[in-house]
């Protein structure tokens, strides 16, 4: 019992501890499918003792392949328990020379795959010469591959023996980056580290910004939280909100040491087996595939920080907004994860058409992870749901999750900015500073000296065999290792974060440079637009001009002017597109993030030839670009 009260270091035992405390409640949703705590436990148990049987051992690298189901975090789990190493994961969008690629450079002896891609692995798998199994989710595997369900029938359900420990410095999973920028790379993570981001992640977003919304939770945002915690408190909803809205109470939420207090709580409490009697209840719903940091991340943050379960949705590829919703409602969610506007477009549009045939009491935090929700769209879901609130957060896979965060409820929504994030002296560890690259010094605040976010704190310890990248990635400054993000940002004079997208995103045009993101914040939300990328093309008297690659939602029509006039008045003249190309389909990520190489071969090819490239010559420039 008292074993529930520790704090661990590995997520073997972090896993453990939440398995004993909730055996018998659920730990996964899955459409009609609930798995509970102790079947998670001994299907884990009996993968585990198949991969060891295999031969595979402490260090191994297992990839996977898979959309998101029980499966896939039974893997993560298993790789918890063993010291096989999850690597998280290949795209299933990619073609069978990009799996080729993910799977070969992490040097992985195994994969877990779902059936539906057997097809594209089998064409590279002769080259994979370091691929010794290949295990199928599903009922149609191949004989040459081994069935994922007869290994869980046939091995026993105990716990694995190895003659190895799991030890917090160990590698606990290897996502790979989403390769929008360049190819995708391996990043390690260790178990302590990890563990400890867990709880920087829940303080990024519920302590920077604290003074400004908390003030404003009020009785219905109260009910909902102890509803899926504290079921028998629900009562005191009203005196706690007055509590809340006190003018004491919002004095001492503007003090540095109620967020030091909050911090430190959240970091205490985290990761303790005794936390799933109050959470059990709390469901949390990743979106996004698993493969993308994001979705991994907040599950992870949620499952082992916290102990509450899991709810995957069915569509294999892609959000299916009807779907999402009615499992929201069916599933009684309480926090739900999107990423940005290429989800949350979709996901508000249906609840506008459709929020009178759902039950949202139980949400309670809705959050948009590594790219910010549109103010109207935030409108739209607290105009649906009052009582909810909505989280914005920024971070990356090598930072090891979310270092800075901002909360929007009703009561500050109208100031609410998409790239803005939360004051960074509220933040006690300090995780994120912008720093000159030319002169290496924090940017003066309220000056709009541009830098670059470096975060702080539990970072990922390296890149998969790559060490020159990872020399240039991780940086120590005044004895304190810091990750040099790539983003561009300034910082108000508050003490807030503005971020204005990637580096590797910049325009240089007639000697101002234009940050793709922050044109794309602007342009998007436009009712006609489906999806868009900034980007820039050679020009004569401009050295580059900003131009807009746009498709449109299905029957609009648009022109090149009224992009331009929509965006006037909105941001600077030198940042407004100097051209617009309409196409159909725009070089996307899986999370709905711009190819920035792509992108811009894209716009190059229709400004110089008059057509639109094919996918064959996108990939093919793109491998050009981008180092192997």
């Amino acid at each position: 019992m008292l074993n529930h009260f520790r704090q661990y270091k590995t997520y073997d035992k972090v896993f453990k501890s939440y398995a004993e405390v909730n055996a018998e409640y659920p730990a996964i949703y899955y459409g009609d499918r609930v798995e509970t705590w102790r079947e998670l436990d001994e299907r884990t148990n009996a993968l585990a003792n198949a991969l060891l049987d295999l031969g595979y051992k402490k260090k191994d690298n297992c990839a996977l392949l898979l959309p998101n189901c029980p499966e896939y975090w039974e893997c993560i789990i298993t790789g918890f328990k063993t010291g096989i190493i999850p690597v998280s994961g290949v795209n299933y969008r990619y073609v069978p020379k990009e799996m080729h690629y993910v799977i070969d450079s992490t040097d992985s002896k195994c994969l877990i795959l779902d059936e539906d891609y057997v097809d594209r692995i089998n064409q590279v798998r002769p080259e994979l010469k370091k691929l010794e199994n290949c295990i199928v989710v599903g009922k149609r595997a191949p004989g040459d591959m081994l069935s994922y369900e007869d290994l869980i029938d046939t091995y026993p359900k105990t716990d694995p023996k190895f003659d190895w420990e799991i030890e917090p410095d160990d590698i606990c999973y290897m996502p790979v980056t989403g390769g929008t920028t360049g190819r995708p790379k391996a990043v390690l993570m260790r178990h302590g580290d990890s563990i400890v981001a867990c709880a920087d992640s829940m303080c990024a977003a519920l302590v920077a910004n604290v003074d400004e919304y908390l003030q404003y939770v009020g009785e219905d945002t109260i009910r909902s939280l102890l509803k899926g915690t504290m079921p028998p408190l629900v009562g005191l909803s009203p005196l706690l909100a007055r509590i809340i809205q006190s003018e004491g109470m919002r004095n001492l939420f503007k003090t540095p040491l109620f967020a030091q207090l909050l911090d430190g709580l959240v970091h205490f409490t985290a990761s303790r087996g005794f936390l799933g009697r109050f959470t059990r209840n709390w469901p949390h719903l990743p979106s996004s595939p698993l493969f993308h940091w994001a979705a991994l991340h907040s599950s992870t943050v949620m499952n082992m920080g916290i102990g509450t379960p899991l709810v995957f949705l069915t569509k294999k590829e892609g959000v299916d907004p009807k779907e999402f919703w009615e499992t929201i409602d069916r599933r009684k969610v309480a926090v739900p994860v999107i990423v940005g506007d290429a989800t949350g477009k979709p996901v508000v549009d249906y609840l506008r058409d459709h929020h009178d045939e759902l039950d949202l009491s139980s949400l309670v935090l809705f959050e948009s992870a590594g790219a910010g929700l549109a103010a109207e769209h935030k409108r739209v879901l607290l105009k649906y749901a009052p009582h909810v609130l909505i989280s914005d957060s920024a971070g990356s896979t090598e930072a090891l999750g979310i270092k800075i965060g901002t909360i929007t409820n009703r009561g500050n929504v109208d100031e609410a900015e998409t790239m803005k994030f939360g004051k960074v002296e509220s933040d006690v560890m300090r995780r994120a500073v912008v720093i000159n690259p030319e002169t290496g010094k924090e940017v003066g605040r309220g000056t709009g000296e541009v830098g670059e976010i470096y975060y702080a704190g539990s970072t990922a310890l390296a890149y998969y065999g790559d060490a020159e990248k990872t020399e240039k990635t991780w940086k120590i400054i005044d004895g304190v290792r810091y990750l040099a993000s790539g983003d561009a940002a300034t910082m108000d004079a508050d003490g807030s974060i503005r971020m204005y997208g990637r580096f590797s995103g910049i325009v240089n045009t007639g000697g101002e440079k234009v940050y793709a993101e922050e044109v794309e914040e602007v342009i998007k939300v436009h009712p006609k637009i489906d999806k868009l990328g900034i980007t820039g093309v050679p020009d004569e008297r401009w050295g580059e001009a900003v131009t807009a690659v746009v498709t449109l939602r299905p029957g609009e029509k648009m022109t090149e002017e009224e992009v331009k006039e929509y965006v006037g008045g909105k941001i600077a003249r030198y940042k407004i597109p100097k051209r617009v190309f309409f196409v159909s389909e725009i070089p996307m990520s899986v999370t709905g993030k711009a190819e920035r190489p792509k992108l811009k071969y894209m716009a190059r090819v229709i400004a110089e030839e008059g057509r639109i490239p094919t996918e064959d010559e996108l990939e093919r420039e793109f491998r050009k670009t981008v180092p192997h």
